[in-house]
């Protein structure tokens, strides 16, 4: 019907009856309107020139042979009776409209209708959206008409698609380059060409008008852990709520930003769940460009402004509000007018989380009435929330604190994970005989895996509790009297002070396998803090800034979890800048330098080389641990603990003698002598063997520092 529409209004005011609109004419009418078309225009011809019956019937099934047919016989026609060729044409495109005139919508008008309504469209955009699609739809039978011969579809053929379209062309002007545009429904091809996107195209095409508005949004029914269970000040959350409990005047939008799995997914779904609002999802998810993301938030807003219960959660909308990767590193351009407009929208209640809001512009910024960061949990919140759960759920009695305390340091997992496994885990058990813990621990492993693309959780290093201050040689620092200090700082640390942000920067340096990095993660232990450990190469990046951000990231990481910082390999990381060849070697000193200042917490740099170390870098360590080799008490008592289990039995006195007497040995030595035999069996192990083995160790240090072995013959 559209079609004959639109011929209808171009005959109208270009009454030109060429071949190519005879061709589209015989294929609006069909055969039988348009023989009796061909007859009635012969009858305008004199007598004595006008066709036979026969001639008119031959061309009739041909669109080809009737376009010439009907342009022979209206060049016949008297110059005053040209244009009464169009005019009956028009009454023929009448009649045939009379007949397909129907009561209600069909499903592609309701579609349309749907569109219109999740865009916010006028009479001329919707009315142009249909155009294009029924041209996609026809673009090989009468769709040619318009497109390759009227050129409705360019620059050059403005005019006509206005007649067709029954609208000014002024107002299609506008409707062009407005919101179709902007959304991606529209698109501009070659030469200013208008193509429908081919996405909407077949959304119209294959869809319903139900289904076509959930490609942009989903109503959802929040599902969520209670919010008391999040670990946000009950003040804060009170406020969200009451921001978003009211449609208001102009528009609530909230932004909840912090790394994935911090939960903040999950506490935008308590949130609605707590409002009971009608709740819509943003689906941008599968939307290839920024357009097509557009369009979906558009929708989301222009539903969400509507009804006075609304509320609309927009998640994962980095690319939305490109506040991590910018759109014109793909490419794409970043318009932010649009943005603008939908964040200033009256009556809209939204909430957005983000992972990063490193990139988020001011003008963005400052239209949200309140934002909420979700930081990693802590040790201590991981084990909060494990109590919270498990007490909700009633299953308290089938773990103990010392499990509790296991599995958060084991899993580094938000909220809404660690309830989610316990309720299912819950479910199953009431159906049979599971055991609780160990269902859980595979439950969670299963999560950690899939979230780490296939690689399982790391095992979580126990060596601290087989750790022990006894046998090292610490010079200058007594152990015990620093990790009182430690103890000391972080008590003081957590009450309010005068003294303002306190920092506390230790330096460990000495040879490899002095126990260093054991003494450092023994400390984070000690303390029962988590620990963050960097070295280079978790930090140096190829691309410019890179390693800057990797930096800030370490630091910040360290803050929110209000973990043990340690870097290994300072001497990488902070080396003198007088002997830097490049300059972003001097930028990463600087940058480190002004990090180890404003941090608030303990910070561990450990080094082998210390003449390496810039000398500011040195100045902002409180404490400067040198590590030496082994004491040949030391030498004992690391045998004792490492190897003498092997043996099962203790070192005689020659032993002990020959033990004492070797130098430059180390912890690490004999760990590594210990691992080398712990898969021996103990009658093919003997006090002797380890002894040439740590011997061994002694002797390749000293090949290594071009100096002579000393304490034992060779």
């Amino acid at each position: 019907m559209k079609m004959l529409t639109y011929m209808d209004r171009v005959l109208r005011i270009r009454p030109h009856m060429d071949v190519e609109t005879i061709q589209a004419l015989h294929w609006m009418l069909g055969r039988e309107s348009a023989a009796i078309y061909l007859k009635t225009i012969a009858t305008m011809v004199p007598v004595q020139i006008r066709p036979t019956k026969a001639e008119l019937d031959r061309a009739i099934d041909d669109s080809w042979d009737f376009a010439q047919t009907c342009r022979n016989t209206i060049k016949n026609i008297p110059k005053e009776k040209k244009n009464s060729a169009a005019a009956v044409a028009r009454e023929f495109l009448g009649d045939c409209l009379q007949e397909l005139a129907y009561e209600g919508m069909s499903t592609i008008e309701s579609t349309i209708l749907e569109l219109r309504k999740l865009f916010n469209l006028d009479d001329t955009e919707t009315e142009l959206c249909l155009f294009l699609f029924i041209m996609s739809v026809y673009s090989q039978d009468v769709g040619s008409f318009f497109e390759s011969h009227l050129q409705c579809n360019e620059y050059v053929g403005r005019k006509w698609l206005a007649a067709a379209m029954g609208c000014l062309e002024a107002d299609l002007v506008r409707a062009i380059g407005g919101k179709l545009l902007q959304l991606g429904i529209l698109e501009r091809g070659h030469n200013g060409t208008l193509i429908l996107e081919p996405v909407v195209g077949r959304l119209l095409q294959d869809l319903g008008p139900d289904h076509f508005r959930t490609e942009f949004l989903r109503q959802v029914k929040p599902d969520a852990i209670p919010l008391e269970e999040h670990l946000v000040d009950q003040r804060t959350t009170r406020y969200i709520l009451n921001q978003l409990s009211y449609k208001p005047q102009t528009s609530t939008h909230v932004l909840i930003y912090g790394p994935p799995g911090t939960g903040k997914t999950s506490y935008a779904y308590g949130i609605a769940k707590k409002l009971g609002l009608n709740t819509y999802l943003l689906q941008h998810g599968g939307k290839e460009n920024h357009v097509s993301r557009r369009a979906a938030v558009t929708a989301c807003v222009n539903i969400a402004s509507e009804s006075e219960e609304s509320l609309v959660i927009a998640d994962d909308c980095d690319s939305v509000l490109n506040t991590k990767d910018s759109w014109s590193t793909s490419g794409e351009t970043s318009d932010k007018r649009w943005l603008h407009e939908i964040l200033e929208k009256p009556g809209v209640r939204m909430v957005w989380t983000v992972n990063s809001i490193a990139q988020l512009e001011e003008s963005v910024a400052r239209r949200f009435c309140f934002s909420l960061q979700f930081k990693p949990f802590s040790k201590k919140q991981r084990v909060q929330v494990w109590r919270n759960v498990v007490r909700t759920h009633k299953m308290r009695r089938f773990l103990k604190n010392s499990e509790i305390e296991d599995l958060a340091m084991r899993f580094d997992a938000s909220a809404g994970v660690i309830e989610q496994v316990v309720r299912k885990v819950k479910e199953a058990k009431s159906h049979s005989e599971l055991d609780f813990k160990a269902s859980v621990v595979l439950a969670m492993e299963s999560h950690v895996r899939l979230r780490d693309g296939g690689h399982g959780p790391i095992p979580v290093s126990s060596s601290h509790k087989n750790f022990s201050l006894d046998g090292l040689n610490v010079i200058g620092t007594a152990p015990h009297d620093l990790l009182e200090e430690l103890t000391n700082f972080c008590d003081f640390s957590r009450e309010s002070n005068s003294f303002g942000p306190l920092s506390m920067s230790l330096l460990f340096f000495g040879p490899p396998g002095t126990g260093k990095s054991a003494f450092a993660r023994f400390i984070a232990a000690h303390l029962d803090k988590e620990t963050v450990l960097k070295r280079a190469s978790d930090l140096f990046s190829k691309w410019v800034g890179e390693t800057e951000h990797n930096i800030r990231d370490a630091y910040e990481e360290a803050h929110s979890k209000e973990a043990v910082l340690i870097f290994d390999e300072a001497d990488s990381l902070i080396f003198n800048r007088d002997m830097a060849y490049h300059s972003w070697e001097l930028s990463l000193t600087n940058e480190f330098l002004q990090w180890m200042e404003s941090f608030q917490g303990i910070q561990i740099f450990t080094t082998n080389r210390f003449r390496n170390l810039d000398a500011a870098g040195l100045r902002r360590f409180n404490h400067k641990v040198e590590f030496g080799y082994l004491k040949p008490e030391g030498n004992l008592i690391f045998y004792e603990r490492l190897i003498s289990p092997l043996l099962g039995r203790t070192p005689d006195r020659e032993i002990i003698r020959t033990l004492k007497a070797l130098s430059s040995l180390t912890p690490g030595d004999f760990k590594l002598v210990r691992d080398r035999f712990v898969f021996k069996k103990k009658k093919d192990i003997s006090h002797k063997a380890i002894l040439d083995a740590l011997k061994e160790e002694m002797k390749l240090k000293a090949l290594h520092a071009g100096t002579k072995n000393i304490g034992f013959g060779t």
